[in-house]
């Protein structure tokens, strides 16, 4: 994790990113602590996911790490900006 930039996109949301020679890829963090329902985990991962992949030409040649710090909804404005800008 040392080599990777933070960014907070919101009070509830992190994105880390690390530049990679290949094509890049997204993982996404939902603690069971916060979210305890699996499904919902779940829908939060997919949605988050989808975000990324329409904005993936912005976003090539990164590994991101979104972590989520409580039970939210992923903002698309503010993830597809965050992809307009990295």
């Amino acid at each position: 994790m040392f080599s990777w930039e933070m960014n907070n996109i919101t009070k509830t949301i992190s994105v880390y990113r690390q530049k990679t020679e290949g094509p890049g890829s997204v993982l996404v963090m939902i603690p069971k602590k916060i979210v305890k329902s699996s499904v919902r985990r779940n829908e939060i991962r997919r949605k988050t996911k989808e975000i990324f992949r329409k904005g993936k030409s912005s976003s090539l040649g990164y590994h991101f790490l979104v972590k989520f710090k409580s039970n939210c909804d992923p903002e698309k404005d503010l993830f597809n900006e965050y992809l307009k800008n990295a």
